[in-house]
C-alpha cells in the first residue's frame, strides 16, 4: 500500500477538517473558486461530454493560509465510471511534485501528490487531472468527506470540500 511507502518519507500526523457541502461560488457549482476565505478543494469538468471525461481537482486558499507540501485526496465514482488515467496538474508540477494514483477495492480513487526530494509548497490551482471512462448511467464524482489531507497538518485548518459533480451519460 502507498501509505507504507509514504510513512518513511513523510513522518506526520494529518488531521483533515472538512465539510461535506459548500454553496456554489458565484452560482457555478462546477467551477473552481477564484477567491476563497479558507482552503478549498473542488472538482470541475474539463473537456467534452465524450468518453473519457476529464475531471480537474482544484485547490484554492487565502493568501494567509499555510500552503501544503503534500496532498492526499480520495474520489468516489458512481454511475459505472472508472479511472482511465490521472496526471499531476499544473499546481503540483510547478512545486516539483509527482502524482501517485491507486484504485481501492471499493473503486474509490486515491490521489497522492508528493516529492521525496523537496519541501516546496503547493500553490493554488489544478492539482490533478483525472480521466474517466463512462459507464451506462449518470456519472457522479465526489470528494470523499474526511479524507483530503495536507501536510503539514496546519494546511488543513478550515478545509472545505466542494460539491459533487453530476453529469448525465451521453
Amino acid at each position: 500500500m502507498l501509505r507504507a511507502l509514504l510513512i518513511p518519507l513523510v513522518s506526520l500526523a494529518v488531521v483533515a477538517c472538512a465539510e461535506a457541502s459548500v454553496a456554489p461560488v458565484d452560482g457555478h457549482a462546477n467551477e473552481s473558486p477564484t477567491a476563497v476565505d479558507r482552503p478549498t478543494l473542488s472538482l470541475a469538468w474539463s473537456g467534452t461530454a465524450s468518453a473519457p471525461t476529464r475531471v480537474e481537482v482544484h485547490y484554492a486558499r487565502p493568501d494567509a493560509a499555510e500552503a501544503p507540501r503534500m496532498v492526499e485526496v480520495r474520489l468516489k465514482l458512481s454511475g459505472g465510471a472508472t479511472l482511465a488515467t490521472a496526471m499531476a496538474g499544473p499546481a503540483l508540477t510547478a512545486a516539483g511534485k509527482e502524482l501517485v494514483t491507486q484504485v481501492e477495492a471499493d473503486g474509490t480513487v486515491r490521489l497522492v501528490g508528493f516529492a521525496t526530494g523537496n519541501l516546496a509548497r503547493i500553490g493554488p490551482g489544478v492539482i490533478a487531472e483525472v480521466d474517466l471512462t463512462r459507464g451506462a448511467g449518470p456519472v457522479e464524482v465526489a470528494l470523499v468527506d474526511g479524507t483530503p489531507a495536507f501536510a503539514p497538518a496546519a494546511a488543513n485548518n478550515g478545509l472545505r470540500l466542494g460539491p459533487p459533480l453530476r453529469e448525465e451519460a451521453p
